[in-house]
């Protein structure tokens, strides 16, 4: 669970942009577009979300392949809303049991299924108008009447949103970067130089080259899935080098509750792993040996829960109690027994403060380099940089 610096998506953005359009297919198939499909969830047409006119899809293409899509959502009024959209269509069924689970049948339980759909009606991210178009033209007394009524609902609404979709998909799709260069993944994985996954922060992530094609050992996990976010299946923001275990085992198509590591910036300081030991316990003992009476506590902010949770941060950290003795030992004996001759070996050598931390435990202690090693965030926590 770590920051990234979307710093090397800017500077290989615009080389990105050049390839997809290089081939015309992006642009060129928007001419094969049907102008006569209806949207149903605002009442105009399907090419009125592209751009009604082929210089208004030219620039929309690009903003959809490299700019952040936090700001393409303030800026773009109908991106918003499809967002919005398909954020309600991928959680509304399992959100609907968890909030309806403990509440009584009879008018208590009507209330909470007009509430459910209300608060996704208004957002944080301003009104679904789509969604509320849909609410008013339903009858809104027979929606909130059942559970079988509600799901009825959401059914239809996701039917409307998967046309949209569908439209869509005649030019957004993930094939397309095949179609453009068979190693363009492994290119993007390569332009990113992201060595360990950002969701774990425990696994290396690795390019490199074979029988001279470049190859990785990342998978490139579509943040917003490209199943129900298909309008950023091509986006560079949309893409998270991550470990197979994160990304197809532990996240699949969850984003509630999931920190994006390019655009929503974790506080360090709310987040922090901590060794609990008995009291005056020595820590030698535990040296290559038994450490069940150790534990990884992680102290974090209430808001981080479900991506600790998604992720099992909890337990999967509790794999590596030996590496956290290791680190704990290493600067015990630096501070109290080795320290000055340590010092004299690092000048004489010329160390900086980032070489020093790596000969000694391991890892660059710079918050900013968290990516460059498995376990960095982790090794930070449990003691005070040098």
């Amino acid at each position: 669970m770590i920051n990234l610096d979307d710093g090397n998506i800017q500077t290989y953005s615009m080389n990105y942009y050049d390839k997809m359009k290089g081939k015309g297919k992006l642009l060129n198939e928007y001419d094969l577009l049907d102008r006569t499909a209806d949207n149903l969830l605002n009442g105009k047409k399907m090419i009125d979300f592209l751009g009604d006119t082929k210089a208004k899809f030219k620039s929309l293409v690009k903003e959809l392949l490299i700019s952040r899509i936090d700001i393409i959502r303030k800026n773009y009024a109908e991106i918003n809303l499809y967002m919005m959209s398909a954020e309600f269509c991928q959680s509304a069924n399992s959100d609907m049991k968890v909030e309806l689970h403990n509440i009584k049948r009879g008018n208590l339980r009507e209330k909470a299924r007009r509430h459910f759909i209300e608060s996704r009606i208004s957002t944080e991210y301003g009104e679904n108008t789509w969604l509320k178009n849909h609410w008013l033209n339903s009858s809104l007394s027979k929606v909130c009447k059942s559970d079988d009524e509600l799901k009825i609902f959401i059914q239809k609404f996701t039917e409307k949103f998967n046309k949209l979709n569908n439209f869509v998909k005649k030019i957004f799709f993930y094939d397309q970067l095949e179609n453009v260069d068979k190693n363009l993944r492994h290119e993007i994985l390569l332009q990113l130089d992201i060595n360990v996954c950002p969701y774990c922060n425990r696994n290396y992530i690795s390019k490199f080259k074979k029988n001279g094609e470049l190859k990785s050992s990342a998978d490139l996990d579509h943040f917003y899935n490209k199943d129900k976010f298909t309008l950023f299946s091509l986006s560079l923001y949309n893409f998270v080098p991550s470990c197979q275990i994160c990304n197809s085992r532990l996240k699949g198509t969850k984003i509630k509750g999931i920190f994006h590591p390019y655009t929503q910036k974790i506080d360090y300081s709310d987040f922090c792993f901590k060794l609990m030991i008995e009291k005056d316990a020595d820590l030698s003992l535990f040296f290559g040996g038994n450490v069940e009476g150790l534990k990884i506590n992680i102290v974090h902010n209430e808001k981080y829960k479900d991506h600790i949770e998604t992720f099992q941060l909890d337990s999967l950290y509790n794999i590596h109690k030996n590496v956290a003795v290791e680190v704990l030992l290493k600067k015990q004996t630096y501070n109290q027994s080795y320290g000055h001759l340590m010092d004299k070996i690092f000048s004489d050598l010329n160390f900086n403060e980032t070489q020093k931390n790596l000969f000694l435990y391991g890892v660059d202690l710079e918050q900013s380099n968290f990516h460059e090693r498995p376990l960095s965030k982790f090794v930070f926590d449990l003691m005070d940089p040098l």
